[in-house]
């Protein structure tokens, strides 16, 4: 029970205003108007219901906001689970039309990459200096003019989808050694 249902309607007619038209001038007789009568005490508990109510409304508004980022969340991995598999079946298709010589199939590996890529496919870009967040070292030699890890070769193309890395690139790298 709330402070307000205690607060005891008292009615009151309140004398009228000068009316400015005929309608206004008529008040509904069976409408008497309700003053409502209340002390301190049933004030304060109005304002702390209101308080916990605005603090009850917040709580919830913000797990609707976790629980949605969370579903998102769930969403995204579920999909990326669904379409990984995929992916890397179509990237093994790519690979064997890279090693293709004619004309026919490197029209068609390229028209397979432009579409995946519409959808987020990208190629991992091999730079110099070995990342091992994006290339698998397939093969390693030693070299006297390099001071860190260094890539010097690719063996195989890797693959991003969506910020993932589907396939790292397998590259042949060179470690500093002694000649």
């Amino acid at each position: 029970m709330s402070a307000f249902d205690e607060l005891e309607p008292v009615p009151e007619v309140f004398p009228e205003a000068e009316p400015k038209t005929e309608a206004a001038a008529a008040p509904a007789a069976s409408e008497p108007q309700v003053v409502y009568t209340h002390d301190e005490e049933s004030l304060r508990e109005l304002r702390d219901e209101v308080a916990a109510l605005r603090d009850l409304f917040t709580r919830r508004l913000m797990e609707d906001k976790q629980k949605t980022e969370l579903i998102k969340t769930l969403g995204d991995g579920a999909r990326f689970a669904f379409i990984e598999p995929f992916l890397y079946e179509i990237i093994l298709l790519l690979d064997r039309l890279d090693r293709a010589e004619d004309d026919f199939s490197r029209s068609v590996r390229d028209e397979l990459f432009d579409i995946l890529q519409r959808r987020g496919l990208e190629r991992i870009e091999v730079k110099r200096e070995f990342d091992p967040r994006l290339y698998k070292a397939v093969r390693v030699t030693e070299s006297a003019e390099v001071s860190a890890l260094t890539v010097t070769g690719l063996v195989r193309r890797g693959y991003i989808f969506s910020g993932k890395v589907i396939r790292p690139a397998e590259v042949v790298v060179a470690r500093p050694g002694k000649f």
